[in-house]
């Protein structure tokens, strides 16, 4: 939200849906491996431009902001095991909010 880092024009827009962002953040949420996340320091700028991740990163966004923005809605975790289903990112526990504050 910051603007430090940003997505350059030549990635291709935002495409996942609601569940494959969900699981993503369960993946997270349960410690699992998610592939990394590649970025590039711009030189005049000292900006940090996104090479890949981008659908990672914005979901992250997306779910700290409570916000699935493709569709506007509220971003609650859909299609994901019984414990996260329909969490938002404020109605996690505090030790999962703690485990996800790694990547924030």
């Amino acid at each position: 939200d910051a603007g430090s880092i940003y997505i350059p024009k030549f990635q291709r827009g935002y495409v996942w849906n609601l569940y494959r962002a969900s699981r993503f953040v369960e993946s997270l949420l349960l410690g699992l491996p998610v592939p990394a996340i590649f970025l590039s320091k711009e030189q005049e700028t000292n900006k940090m431009l996104v090479i890949d991740g981008q659908q990672r990163l914005r979901t992250l966004q997306f779910f700290y902001n409570g916000i699935f923005k493709p569709t506007d809605k509220a971003f609650k975790l859909k299609g994901v095991h019984q414990r996260f289903a329909d969490s938002t990112y404020e109605s996690l526990s505090e030790d999962d909010r703690l485990r996800l504050s790694a990547f924030r």
